[in-house]
């Protein structure tokens, strides 16, 4: 079996800089997928440091909004980020899409 990992120690901790994480993250996946390969990723429970990457690479590599990658995803599992993580990802939208937008994040 040709099986890559990538491991990311993360505290589920509204204080832990999950942001520094987000292009790696989002790079693995786009690689792995990229090449046809299926990508696992998950945490503890599932739905805060696990979903949190998987809204980063929605948004890095998949150009959706914030609100656009909640969305994509919570029709499929649990979408619960902490409230340090989801901070840390309506930065990382604003930064992508300039000014905040009158929009309500979830």
């Amino acid at each position: 079996m040709n099986i890559k990992y990538f491991g990311i120690e993360a505290h589920d901790s509204c204080n832990f800089d999950m942001s520094v994480n987000f292009q790696t993250a989002a790079d693995f996946i786009h690689r792995a997928l990229s090449g046809g390969g299926i990508v696992l990723v998950h945490c503890a429970v599932g739905v805060s440091r696990s979903a949190t990457l998987v809204l980063a690479y929605l948004m890095l590599r998949q150009n959706l909004t914030l609100v656009d990658a909640i969305c994509a995803v919570k029709d499929n599992r649990g979408v619960i980020p902490n409230r340090g993580f989801l901070r840390q990802l309506i930065n990382l939208d604003t930064k992508l899409y300039g000014h905040l937008r009158n929009t309500t994040y979830i």
